[in-house]
């Protein structure tokens, strides 16, 4: 049976999925080649230009939802980007770490019965 790397990576990628802030986010290079990309604010881009925010830690984290979402949460230009309703909507969507807590949490609730 051959299996080509191409099908590898798709089904990888279908697997993991993107997360809910993939659209607030470009995607650069990382320094170390075996980390996460980093995922570099779109309103921090539009504040400084790429190749500053790229170069910033106030402007990137690694590419996970929720380290994504938390950037979002304390960034100053992505609150002067959106107005609070728009805020509230985009930071109340989900991360999978969300989803691992609620089932931490009925597993951990469960065994006090």
């Amino acid at each position: 049976m051959v299996v080509h790397c191409h099908s590898i990576l798709s089904i990888h990628t279908k697997m993991k999925g993107k997360h809910n802030f993939r659209e607030f986010f470009y995607l650069a290079a990382s320094d170390n080649p075996k980390a996460n990309k980093k995922a570099v604010c779109l309103s921090c881009i539009r504040k400084h230009t790429l190749s500053v925010a790229v170069s910033d830690p106030s402007c990137f984290v690694p590419n996970k939802g929720l380290l994504c979402r938390n950037h979002l949460r304390k960034c100053v230009n992505f609150e002067i980007e959106y107005n609070e309703s728009e805020q509230q909507e985009i930071l109340s969507r989900s991360v999978a770490e969300d989803k691992k807590k609620k089932s931490k949490k009925g597993k951990n609730t469960g065994m006090l019965n």
